[in-house]
């Protein structure tokens, strides 16, 4: 597989010994771009799921004294129906 895609990037990817196998400076420079797409391919898919926002339910543990002269969710919240809290 990496010999097919070295020969058809016409640049050799890995330099293969009996005991060793490591990237060239060009395989180096396409994983880190082959990371890169696959990163951005997977942000993309969760965008379009909507997995970039925020939903669900929070919970929050706080002290009684504290809890009880807070009585309401944060502003930010509230204005998000996606969260319950």
């Amino acid at each position: 597989m990496v010999a097919d895609l070295e020969a058809r990037l016409g640049v050799k990817l890995l330099l293969r010994t009996t005991r060793h196998v490591t990237p060239t400076d060009a395989g180096r420079v396409f994983l880190e771009r082959a990371r890169q797409i696959l990163g951005d391919l997977d942000d993309a898919e969760n965008a379009a799921r909507g997995a970039d926002s925020l939903r669900g339910t929070l919970r929050v543990a706080l002290s009684g004294a504290f809890g009880n002269s807070r009585n309401h969710p944060p502003a930010c919240l509230a204005s998000r129906r996606s969260i319950r809290s």
